[in-house]
Formats: structure tokens, C-alpha cells, sequence
């Protein structure tokens, strides 16, 4: 089970008003959920945000990883989109935050499932809805920084196949924004780029892959349909990413 799926499972079943997905391999700092709970309930949030700490292996240590964030309440657009962090970074992590529960499901806002990086388009539905955000300046989260985790190890054909069901979700989130004529434009561009980017990502790193690796990543191709993304790479990069073992790149 990946970890949208677990997500999805304690969503539907916990008992509790308010929820925060803890991943099994990081760990919290003691004596905050009173803190966090108070929070909430005091200023009627909906998603609560707040720094986190990297614990690194080597060395042992923790070491902060901090924002200058505007401390105040806000809309979830006003929030992504006027912070200091770099957007492809804003608030992204689905353990960064606690959420109102009965705000999450009355929008049906569940994780993607068996697939990874669930986090991203996530993040761009629960911001897009909020109206009731704040950021707390405290990091209780304690992010084990993991080199055998798949976000980590030596690119492999497994990190385009990821890539490119991000892409397709993102596109499809994307076309859901623009036939609710209600969510910020900002979140259709925002959008636009992230894709452009994971596609150029991909391509690059196909030139760059061997016979196998690229034999490996047509075979993920044959349950995927990738037109939908045409439009944000030019032609002959596009018929690359799909025909990556008859193609080789005549340009550069």
C-alpha cells in the first residue's frame, strides 16, 4: 500500500475533528497536538501549517528548516501564492499541515492512489478551496531524511513513470479549475509550468538513459495516454517522450 492509499483509509475512518498524515518513517516533536488543537479551534481553521525540522542520518542532528510565512489568517490562494517559499515548494507536503476533517471530505479531496507524489496535486485542490489558513511559527515535524526512499535514489525509468501520471493528474486537476470558472487563474499557470517542467525533466533524462532504461519506460507507456500533454513541449520532443526506443533526438 502507497501512501495515498493509507492516507485515504485513515481519512474515511478516523474519529477525530482534525487530522494530520504523520509518514511512518519521520516522527513529531512531544507536547503540540494540545498546542495545535487549541490553535484550530481558537481561529476556526481549516489546514494549519507550520515549519518542520530534517533529521539527517550522518550526523544525527536536526536541523530547522524555516519560513518567513505572514503569521496571519488568510484564503488558501492568498496563502500559496503570497508566500516567500518557491512555488513548487509551497506547502506541498501533505505532513506539513493539519486539516479540518469534515473540510476535506465535504470536498471529497482524497490522495491519488499507488502512485507517487501524491502530495503535488493535492496540495493545489486544498489550497484552491480554503478560505481559513494559518501558519503557526513552530516546527514539530521531524522529516527523516531517507536516502533509500525513491525520491532519493539514482533515477530510473520508475521516476518518469511517476512523473508522467503527475502530469496527467496536474492536467486533469487543471481542466477541472478552468470548468469551475471559481478558482484563481493563478492556479491554472501554476499548473501550466509544473508540467512544462516534469516534461522537460523526462526528456532529459531519456537522453541520457541506456537502451534498457529506455526499453523499461516505453513498456510503463502502454497503459498511459499522454496527448493529453501535447501542448506544453514542442512536437519533436513530444513523439521522444512516446516513442522513446524508435526516436532518437535530432536536435538539440
Amino acid at each position: 500500500m502507497k501512501l495515498g492509499s493509507a492516507r485515504n483509509v485513515g481519512l474515511k475512518n478516523a474519529g477525530g475533528k482534525y487530522i494530520w498524515f504523520v509518514d511512518s518513517d519521520d516522527f513529531i516533536q512531544p507536547n503540540v497536538l494540545k498546542l495545535f488543537y487549541s490553535e484550530l479551534e481558537k481561529e476556526k481553521l481549516e489546514i494549519l501549517h507550520f515549519d518542520y525540522m530534517i533529521f539527517n542520518g550522518l550526523d544525527k542532528r536536526l536541523h530547522p528548516y524555516r519560513v518567513n510565512y505572514d503569521l496571519s489568517i488568510c484564503s488558501g490562494v492568498k496563502f500559496y501564492f503570497d508566500s516567500h517559499e518557491l512555488w513548487w515548494q509551497k506547502g506541498v507536503e501533505a505532513w506539513r499541515k493539519v486539516y479540518r476533517r469534515s473540510f476535506l471530505l465535504e470536498n471529497n479531496f482524497f490522495f491519488a492512489e499507488k502512485v507517487m507524489y501524491e502530495d503535488v496535486d493535492y496540495s493545489f485542490k486544498v489550497f484552491a478551496k480554503a478560505q481559513r489558513v494559518k501558519h503557526i511559527d513552530l516546527s514539530p515535524y521531524c522529516y527523516r531524511d531517507n536516502s533509500s526512499s525513491i525520491t532519493k535514489i539514482e533515477l530510473s525509468p520508475l521516476h518518469l513513470k511517476y512523473w508522467l501520471l503527475l502530469a496527467l493528474r496536474c492536467e486533469r486537476l487543471q481542466m477541472q479549475f478552468i470548468s469551475a470558472q471559481n478558482v484563481d487563474s493563478r492556479f491554472i499557470s501554476v499548473i501550466d509550468e509544473y508540467e512544462g517542467y516534469l516534461l522537460g525533466s523526462i526528456y532529459n533524462s531519456l537522453k541520457i538513459f541506456n537502451k534498457e532504461n529506455r526499453a523499461e519506460y516505453k513498456t510503463f507507456l502502454k497503459d498511459m495516454d499522454i496527448s493529453l500533454l501535447r501542448k506544453y513541449i514542442p512536437i519533436k520532443k513530444y513523439l521522444y517522450l512516446k516513442y522513446s526506443i524508435i526516436f532518437k533526438p535530432l536536435w538539440r
